[in-house]
């Protein structure tokens, strides 16, 4: 069943890839069109440009490549089917052309991901709206709002190591998996994954605390640091005995 909270998130996803990585990716293939054009390399005959590609270099063409993949890997839809040409020695403008409709084609899946999520979030919303309207004022807090969401943050997309980050609604931003013990997540995370499993925030955080607990206990009735201290003692005694014999 979707609640309120998923429904807003699937908004806030669908409007952070419309509004956001798709306006930075279009520039990005509009540096890499500039660049191929004003190339001295891309002008001679068949023999000059076969030599010249091998050495072709765009500042953009890596984050287009890792991002393009991303769509697919993260939202489960279709991937770019040229991606293998996506490389300083393919690159041309029919290659930017297929780019292009690509990125017009996730523009037109997220909007209507964002316009149908906001449908059922307005149902939702009045045939709850006595309940929801009582959550609301015995909890909600604007301050605390701000900071999960980043209301004020200027910038709302970053880049990192050729792939843009969101900046914006962390506390609606899935965590990206970290290997099978990595636990890790940014700031305000709705989710975090362990042993590969996705569980949401509140019932890890319960988790860990009741699992620490219970290993506190253990270590105290069992006098586990008492031992632990003792057998390094021993430890560095038997360690100090047989310097003397070993100098």
């Amino acid at each position: 069943n979707e609640t309120y909270f998923i429904l807003q998130k699937k908004i806030s996803e669908a409007d952070f890839n419309k509004v956001y990585r798709i306006p930075e990716l279009r520039k990005a293939l509009e540096t890499s069109l500039f660049e191929y054009r004003n190339n001295p390399k891309n002008i001679g005959n068949q023999e000059e440009l076969m030599i010249n590609k091998q050495n072709r270099t765009f500042s953009k063409l890596e984050l287009l490549t890792n991002e393009l993949a991303s769509f697919s890997r993260i939202y489960g839809i279709y991937p770019f089917k040229y991606s293998q040409y996506l490389t300083p020695y393919e690159f041309n403008p029919g290659i930017a052309d297929s780019v292009s409709a690509y990125l017009n084609k996730m523009d037109e899946m997220f909007s209507k991901l964002s316009n149908s999520a906001s449908d059922r979030r307005d149902r939702f919303y009045n045939a709850n709206d006595k309940i929801l309207n009582q959550l609301r004022n015995d909890y909600y807090n604007f301050k605390l709002e701000e900071i999960v969401t980043k209301y004020y943050e200027r910038k709302k997309i970053l880049l990192y190591k050729n792939t843009l980050v969101q900046n914006t609604d962390p506390i609606y931003l899935d965590p990206a998996r970290n290997g099978i013990l990595g636990f890790r997540t940014h700031f305000y995370a709705p989710a975090k994954y362990f042993f590969g499993i996705k569980t949401d925030t509140f019932s890890f955080n319960i988790a860990l605390v009741l699992l620490s607990t219970i290993f506190l206990y253990l270590a105290l009735y069992y006098e586990l640091l008492a031992r632990a201290v003792r057998f390094i003692e021993k430890f560095r005694f038997r360690k100090q005995l047989f310097m003397p014999l070993v100098s």
